[in-house]
């Protein structure tokens, strides 16, 4: 859509019907839906077995699902939007470690990058001001504060040294 702003042209707009679809199926049926453990939705970046759940991939894609709601007045759109965004607030606290925040729920267990966390809480603050909701401004700011406190960045340093020693082992 973004790009159909800058190049009119009927065929991306088609296309973005094509690729909508892949929101309302599994990733079993080669959609990009899967499941966290309550029952609700996430949109994989990755459509892995099993899911990684990928937390940056999963809040663009909330958002792409929000641009294509409001450009084409799309109810099932404006639904599934609604459904994700209460789906992630029920599972937004799965990505907190307790001192930095994970890049997905992978049984890895990988912490996600400072880099990552700054895309995080850039998303959590669209989030919160689409939604109207503090509850994702809220993790924003704490997530901000795990990247601020100097004994929550070398707790992350020692577990990332620790995640690279693992995976190579």
């Amino acid at each position: 859509l973004r790009f159909y702003k800058l190049r009119p042209e009927s065929r991306f707009l088609d296309i973005t019907r094509q690729v909508f679809q892949a929101f309302l199926h599994p990733v079993s049926d080669g959609g990009v839906v899967s499941y966290y453990p309550d029952g609700s939705i996430v949109f994989e970046e990755f459509p892995t077995s099993p899911p990684s759940q990928v937390l940056n991939g999963h809040m663009f894609a909330i958002l792409g699902i929000y641009d294509y709601a409001i450009f084409w007045q799309d109810k099932i759109a404006q639904d599934l939007f609604e459904l994700a965004v209460s789906g992630l607030k029920r599972n937004l606290r799965r990505y907190d470690s307790g001192y930095w925040n994970f890049y997905d729920l992978h049984a890895s267990r990988r912490l996600a990058a400072p880099m990552y966390i700054k895309v995080h809480v850039q998303l959590l603050n669209i989030l919160a001001e689409l939604c109207g909701d503090p509850f994702f401004k809220n993790y924003a700011i704490k997530w901000e504060s795990y990247l601020a406190n100097p004994g929550c960045r070398l707790r992350w340093l020692v577990e990332k040294a620790r995640e690279k020693i693992r995976v190579r082992l």
